[in-house]
């Protein structure tokens, strides 16, 4: 790739100014994408605000189980160094062919990682890319920054973009000690613990277990028990079990894995299934025994992996997409998202003479 450089020969050469415009290159090909991974997590990981979602490990696994329609994957560069990347597919609905983001619907954060300092130029280019193709008639990107910066591409009037709210995700911060957190939590959250906190004999508690690698025996009680319980991959149907060892298995590699588990006896009574990035904990996937719902054990596997993540000095706990009231009793705070759709306007019709 080639580059200008502008001096005079009055200039000093610390003071020469390279010029080096950016390029994009549209990858349609996984294997392609495969090749890059390592180059994609090393940029992406460097960005602020940047969840496991927007990591490869995340991207590549959910294309591999749930990708539909053609990869249309921008890669923006200056020079030969990643400075953004704009992972979507093409998909043909009833509406068209639309472009989404990749791993829509099973991700609760989905901002490209753009770097800051080329954000400008990146969308002046994405801009003449979306411009100049006729492939797509309609975009549909979810689960966005409320200020991303795709909600201001200047498309013209022959286009149509709306920002909508999205769905919302919830985070506790962990600060100071788990007691004075426990503490400040309210009474009515509390109480169902008490007779828990007060047993006399630890051996009379469910074990709790903490994983980091792939272990057959914890992903399988994940897969059995979001199966039978988890409304979050209701959608991906019989695709859910094969997702979900493959996504163990890739976030084990670049170890990211957490896994905390209950145990009665021989037995995994409660799971769940957690990414760490960042000094951040991201609850996934997991559920309970319905014959033990009755003694709450969603809710003390909650409190055993929260205990966990302050002693271990974890930044967050993020609850992922949804407000519901019980997280806010948890002391999480919610933060919104965008969703942006753009649609081609229809020509207005030929006017005979």
């Amino acid at each position: 790739m080639g580059s200008i450089l502008l001096y005079s020969a009055l200039m000093k050469p610390e003071r020469r100014l390279l010029v080096t415009p950016l390029t994009l290159e549209v990858v349609r090909d996984a294997a392609h994408l495969e090749q890059i991974k390592s180059e994609w997590s090393r940029f992406a990981s460097g960005l602020e605000r940047v969840t496991p979602f927007q990591l490869p490990e995340w991207q590549l696994t959910w294309w591999r189980h749930f990708g539909l329609g053609r990869l249309h994957v921008m890669l923006f560069r200056s020079l030969d160094s990643l400075v953004a990347i704009i992972p979507c597919y093409l998909d043909q609905g009833e509406s068209g062919v639309s472009l989404k983001l990749i791993g829509s619907g099973l991700a609760s954060y989905l901002e490209p990682p753009i770097a800051p300092a080329h954000r400008s130029e990146v969308m002046s280019l994405l801009r003449g890319h979306l411009l100049g193709s006729s492939a797509w008639s309609n975009c549909d990107w979810r689960n966005l920054e409320i200020n991303s910066p795709l909600a201001g591409l200047p498309l013209g009037d022959k286009f149509e973009l709306k920002i909508v709210p999205g769905s919302q995700w919830s985070e506790v911060p962990i600060q100071g000690a788990f007691e004075q957190y426990w503490e400040a939590r309210a009474f009515s959250l509390r109480r169902n613990f008490l007779k828990y906190l007060d047993q006399a004999s630890a051996a009379d508690r469910p074990r709790f277990e903490v994983v980091t690698q792939a272990d057959p025996e914890f992903v399988n009680a994940v897969i059995r028990l979001e199966s039978e319980q988890g409304a979050l991959l209701a959608q991906a149907k019989d695709g859910a079990p094969a997702f979900l060892a493959d996504l163990a298995r890739v976030f084990d590699d670049a170890d990211m894995l957490r896994i905390f588990g209950l145990r009665i006896n021989r037995k995994i009574v409660a799971v769940m299934l957690a990414f760490v990035h960042r000094n951040t904990l991201y609850a996934f996937a997991g559920g309970q025994e319905a014959e033990f719902e009755a003694q709450g054990l969603g809710r003390l596997l909650l409190f055993e992996a929260l205990r966990h993540a302050f002693e271990q000095g974890y930044r967050a706990w993020n609850f992922l997409s949804g407000n519901e009231p019980y997280k806010l009793l948890w002391g999480a705070s919610v933060a919104p998202t965008a969703r942006i759709t753009i649609d081609r306007k229809p020509d207005p019709p030929t006017q005979l003479q």
